[in-house]
C-alpha cells in the first residue's frame, strides 16, 4: 500500500490545470481538506469551450451543464485565498498574463476583456454580439478554434498571419492548401498584419498569446498579473500556459505524489501516458475536419514518405520513415489509427512486414 501523508491543500487558480489537479487529488483520497481559490462567480469551464461561449455557440446554462463535473462538496470555492501556515500546502496554477488571449473591442467603455477565466469570456461574448465581424490574430490551434467557432455564429472572420503559416511551420504543401481550404468554407478570410491595419479601428479584436504587441496589451497583462501579486508564495510554483495550457498528465500524476510522499503508487491509478510518454497525437478541429499528426513531418528523402490523397473528400495521410521507423505522421480527415501509430513511433517498432499496409491501419 502507498504511503501517503494526508495535508491541507489550497490550489490557486481556476483553469484547466488547477482542476485536472482537483480531480486527481479527490480521486485518491489522500488529502484531509481542499481549497481552490477561483476569482469567477461561475463554476469553472474548460478553456476548450471558451471559443464557443464567446462566439455564442455555447449558451451559458450549457457551460453551467459541463461544469457539474468538476463542482464537488469535498472542495471549498474562494475568492481569496487563506492565510499561509505551516498545515497548509499552496500550490499556484496561475498563469502569467502574457499567455493570455484578449478580446479588444474599437467601442465602448469597457475595451478589453481578458479571457483567463468564464465570467470574463461571458462578458466578452456579451460584448461581441453586437458586431459582425472579427479579427483574429495567431496562427495556433487556438487562433483556428477562435475563428472558426466565430464564422459559425455567422461573423465575418480575418485570420491574421504574419508568414501565412498556419498551426505548424513543417506542414508541408498539401495540409496547408486543405486548411485554407475548409477556413474559406465558413468565410475565414486570411489576412497579413498589413492587410488588418484597416479592419482594427471599426472591428473586433482577439489577440491570441504572442500574436501582437502594442501599449494596450501590455497595460493590460501588468494589471491582469497585479491582481494575485499579495497572494501568498506557494509551495509549488506551476508554469501554466495560460487559456489553453492543460498540465501534462504524467507531471500532475508527478506533482501529487511529490506532494503527498507517495513512495508507492497503486498502478490502478497511473495513467496509460505515464512511463514519460507524451500526450500525442496532437489534434485540431476546423468544423467537422479532424487533423492529427506527432513527430517529424517532413521527410528528408522521397521515398521515406507513404501518402495517401483523396482532396475531393478533405481525406490526407502522410507517414514518415526512416528506415524501417516511423518518426511521424499527419491524418486529416480521416484519423483513424493514429493512436496506433503513434504506439508505433513511440516504441520504434519495425514496420519492415507492414509497409504496405499502415496507410490503413484503423481503416
Amino acid at each position: 500500500m502507498a504511503t501517503q501523508l494526508k495535508k491541507n491543500v489550497v490550489i490557486l487558480g481556476s483553469n484547466d490545470t488547477a482542476y485536472q489537479l482537483q480531480q486527481g487529488i479527490l480521486s485518491k483520497g489522500i488529502a484531509t481538506s481542499i481549497a481552490v481559490v477561483n476569482d469567477s462567480d461561475y463554476i469553472y469551464c474548460s478553456s476548450t469551450e471558451y471559443p464557443k461561449l464567446l462566439s455564442g455557440n455555447l449558451s451559458i446554462k450549457e457551460a453551467g451543464l459541463l461544469n457539474n463535473q468538476f463542482h464537488s462538496n469535498q472542495v471549498k470555492y474562494l475568492r481569496t485565498p487563506p492565510p499561509k501556515d505551516n498545515d497548509r500546502i499552496f500550490i499556484n496554477t496561475i498563469q502569467d498574463a502574457h499567455y493570455v488571449s484578449v478580446l479588444h473591442l474599437p467601442y465602448g467603455r469597457r475595451r478589453y476583456f481578458t479571457l483567463h477565466n468564464t465570467d470574463n469570456v461571458i462578458m466578452a461574448g456579451a460584448e461581441l454580439a453586437q458586431y459582425k465581424s472579427l479579427v483574429v490574430y495567431g496562427s495556433t490551434q487556438k487562433a483556428i478554434s477562435y475563428a472558426t467557432e466565430a464564422a459559425n455564429a455567422g461573423f465575418k472572420v480575418y485570420i491574421v498571419t504574419p508568414d501565412k503559416t498556419l498551426v505548424n511551420k513543417s506542414f508541408d504543401q498539401q495540409t496547408k492548401q486543405l486548411i485554407i481550404e475548409l477556413l474559406n468554407r465558413v468565410n475565414i478570410e486570411q489576412v497579413s498584419p498589413v492587410q488588418a491595419e484597416s479592419l482594427t479601428t471599426s472591428t473586433p479584436c482577439l489577440y491570441t498569446p504572442y500574436s501582437h504587441n502594442s501599449h494596450g496589451l501590455m497595460r493590460i497583462y501588468q494589471q491582469l498579473n497585479a491582481r494575485y501579486k499579495d497572494y501568498p508564495t506557494a509551495n509549488y510554483q506551476l508554469v501554466h500556459g495560460g487559456d489553453w495550457y492543460q498540465l501534462p498528465l504524467q507531471a500532475s500524476e508527478q506533482l501529487i505524489n511529490r506532494v503527498f510522499d507517495v513512495q508507492k503508487a497503486n498502478p490502478l491509478q497511473i495513467n496509460p501516458l505515464w512511463n514519460n510518454k507524451p500526450s500525442l497525437p496532437h489534434k485540431f478541429n476546423i468544423n467537422d475536419t479532424s487533423i492529427h499528426y506527432a513527430g517529424q513531418l517532413q521527410p528528408e528523402q522521397a521515398d521515406d514518405c507513404l501518402t495517401m490523397s483523396a482532396p475531393e473528400c478533405g481525406i490526407y495521410r502522410k507517414i514518415i520513415l526512416a528506415g524501417d521507423r516511423i518518426v511521424g505522421f499527419l491524418f486529416a480527415g480521416d484519423v483513424r489509427g493514429s493512436e496506433h501509430i503513434v504506439d508505433m513511433m513511440l516504441t520504434h517498432r519495425s514496420i519492415q512486414n507492414l509497409r504496405n499496409d499502415l496507410l490503413f491501419i484503423g481503416r
